[in-house]
């Protein structure tokens, strides 16, 4: 049995979204990519982690070249960045996401 809204539309044949997601982490830095391949994604809040012993420092969103106003704040190794706005991604933008990072 289904009961999810998107596992109803999936069985009805009909896609969704279809997203890539990619995660680069270096020493002072952890970068976040998210392309749409298919379909549209509102987003307002995303959630990341950090590796243990690391503190975010700053948060940088961009959307297809734009920059997006966002706050954020970190419990334990998790990173919840808010965007001042909803964000509507439509097929092939991409939405990165720069965390400067440092010990904490």
């Amino acid at each position: 049995m289904i009961t999810s809204a998107a596992g109803k539309a999936l069985a009805a044949g009909k896609v969704v979204v279809s997203a890539i997601f990619e995660q680069k982490r270096g020493a002072d830095q952890q970068t976040e990519r998210i392309k749409v391949a298919y379909g549209k994604l509102r987003v307002q809040t995303l959630v990341f982690e950090v590796s243990e012993g690391l503190a975010a420092k700053g948060v940088k969103v961009n959307l297809a070249g734009a920059d997006l106003p966002a706050k954020f704040v970190q419990s334990v190794n998790e990173i919840h960045i808010t965007l001042a706005e909803p964000t509507v991604m439509e097929t092939d933008k991409v939405l990165n996401i720069d965390i400067e990072t440092g010990k904490k």
